[in-house]
Formats: C-alpha cells, sequence, structure tokens
C-alpha cells in the first residue's frame, strides 16, 4: 500500500511542477498578473493557480485508479 501511495504522490507533484510555468505564461498573456500586496516591490503574481493543482490532484487520482480500480476512486475523480 505504500508504494502506490508514493507513486501518486510523485505523479502529483510532477504534475503540479511542470504545469505551472505554462499556466503563469498563459495567465500573463491574458493580463491577469496582480501585484503582490506582501512585498514592499512591485512583484508582479498571476491568479488563479488552482488549475495546476487541480490537475495534480486529478492525475494523483488516476494513478490510484491505475493501481486499485475501485469506484471510489472515480466517484473523487467526479
Amino acid at each position: 500500500m505504500i508504494i502506490p501511495a508514493v507513486i501518486s504522490c510523485i505523479v502529483a507533484f510532477f504534475t503540479v511542477y511542470l504545469t505551472t510555468p505554462y499556466l503563469i505564461k498563459f495567465l500573463q498573456k491574458r493580463n491577469l498578473a496582480v501585484p503582490d500586496v506582501n512585498k514592499k516591490d512591485r512583484i508582479m503574481v498571476v491568479r488563479p493557480g488552482g488549475p495546476s493543482i487541480i490537475a495534480g490532484i486529478i492525475a494523483s487520482e488516476l494513478a490510484l485508479y491505475g493501481f486499485f480500480q475501485i469506484n471510489e476512486i472515480l466517484a473523487i475523480i467526479i
């Protein structure tokens, strides 16, 4: 049970890690960057970052479904 959990975490991490730069570029082209209010400099950050996190969750659940193939995992994805 440990190996599927570790693989699922690794899949989720790399999915978020690889999709975030593309999401940032896409959102910057759409002018969805706002100033970071927690910094003294006017650093611009894009919003929303949720789509890459959701992609990581779905990829993780699909990896788990590949190991266990139970309907509860599909219910979580839906």
